[in-house]
């Protein structure tokens, strides 16, 4: 018998970086565990006890709302929200 050893994709930690920015909304999305941190160019969401580093692409990151939907949202109109909001 043999057997097939599957490895996940999703990468885990236990502590967020020190500069991150939490995301409460954006657009008509709302969110209770979404942040970013400038230092590792990174999203994060904590959809239990550990932070999950979110899958991207080029353009799209990849997470879940506040009401478990999956939302595909463009990196650049978010970062470009988020520098907006710190200034």
């Amino acid at each position: 018998m043999s057997s097939t050893a599957r490895t996940s994709h999703l990468q885990w930690i236990d502590d967020l970086p020190e500069d991150v920015v939490p995301i409460n909304e954006f657009k008509n999305h709302k969110f209770d565990n979404l942040y970013y941190s400038p230092s590792t160019n990174e999203f994060y969401q904590a959809p239990k006890l550990k932070y999950r580093i979110l899958s991207k692409d080029e353009k799209y990151l990849k997470c879940r709302t506040n009401k478990s939907s999956s939302s595909k949202i463009s990196i650049k109109k978010l970062l470009d929200k988020l520098t907006n909001n710190s200034s």
